[in-house]
């Protein structure tokens, strides 16, 4: 992205990667072990950013976790009741979603590793990097380097903040 993306796009794009874990978790349905228990992937926080006051604590209501095609159905009607969607993200916008977003990965990063320390491997979750290409396609580069920081705790929040506006402020100035 060389250029600010919409706010709805940004939404559409973060109910579909939301989909696309609760998909790949489906197969564990059958089993006795509740992964969406260990792995806490919450795009509620994300999506809320610029829909809080139109779902207002029913996103899970409003979100089929396996239709990936309803992600578009959904983004119709929240433009419908909130125009101000189709805007560009601002500067403190694209921040605090990405920051969720970082919240998501160390949250992910964290439990994979926990478990794997205990010899228990989730394959599954670790390589499918949903989460991380959604963050990458916001940000427009690769936060790997960022995020390993953030994940050990070489970044403050305060910090992590910091990295991603000093390498956005570029893009927004026009804004």
């Amino acid at each position: 992205m060389s250029q600010p993306i919409r706010k709805i796009d940004f939404v559409k794009a973060a109910i579909q990667t939301d989909i696309k874990y609760s998909q790949i978790f489906k197969q564990f349905n059958n089993t006795k072990l509740e992964i969406s228990e260990i792995f806490n992937i919450d795009y509620e926080r994300v999506v809320n950013v610029f829909t809080e006051d139109i779902l207002q604590g029913s996103y899970a209501v409003s979100v089929n976790p396996y239709s990936i095609t309803e992600a578009q159905s959904v983004c119709v009607d929240l433009v419908n009741d909130k125009p101000s969607l189709q805007e560009k993200m601002t500067l403190d916008e694209v921040v605090a979603v990405a920051k969720y977003l970082y919240d998501i990965e160390k949250e992910i990063s964290t439990t994979y590793r926990m478990y794997l320390d205990l010899g228990v491997s989730f394959d599954l979750v670790e390589h499918n990097d949903f989460n991380f290409k959604l963050l990458e396609d916001l940000l427009n580069y690769d936060p790997d380097e960022s995020l390993m920081q953030y994940v050990d705790g070489e970044f403050s929040d305060e910090e992590l903040e910091l990295f991603i506006r000093n390498n956005l402020k570029e893009v927004y100035v026009l804004i």
